[in-house]
């Protein structure tokens, strides 16, 4: 496990238009950290809803109906300030890229997070920063460990990005 304490983390959350893997994401949060000395960096950025459909996102009628039972202050927080899908990604490759290529970046889960990004860096033909054996998800964790997640989802990337860090460093405090 020493390999993985002394490295620079990502962790990541999108907020997505459908639950595909080809998902339109409209907000991308995540944060910086390591073990020892946990957030250092933060990073929040909203997508426009026209321009993620503009690169063949998925947007579907289930999703959109459970955006719309939201609390109205939920969607506006995603969809304020919102820019360009490849400005985000080109954003988020350099915000990332603190990893380097020997830290890890980390999601709630396995496929969900990393598929859906790497679909749209793949739709925009822009390079991620990271490689695929860089990704590591918080569930599986969790369940390795038996330790039971609290959800603290209030679709806010950001906040759910560092409730997920909190639990992962809180989960090796005592290691």
């Amino acid at each position: 496990m020493d390999t993985l304490f002394n490295k620079t983390h990502l962790m990541l959350d999108l907020e997505t238009l459908s639950a595909r893997q080809d998902a339109a994401i409209i907000s991308i949060g995540a944060t910086i950290f390591t073990f020892e000395n946990g957030i250092s960096d933060e990073f929040l950025m909203n997508i426009s809803v026209k321009d993620a459909s503009k690169y063949n996102r998925s947007i579907t009628k289930d999703t959109l109906l459970w955006w719309k039972q939201q609390p109205s202050e939920v969607w506006k927080s995603v969809t304020t300030n919102s820019q360009t899908l490849p400005d985000v990604l080109n954003a988020f490759n350099e915000f990332a890229s603190v990893v380097g290529s020997k830290g890890f970046l980390w999601a709630n889960g396995a496929a969900f997070d990393f598929g859906i990004v790497r679909g749209s860096y793949e739709a925009c033909g822009i390079e991620r920063s990271w490689k695929h054996w860089q990704e590591l998800d918080l569930r599986t964790m969790s369940t390795v460990l038996g330790i039971k997640l609290s959800s603290g989802n209030n679709h806010n990337a950001l906040d759910d990005a560092k409730n997920q860090t909190r639990q992962l460093i809180e989960m090796f405090k005592d290691e």
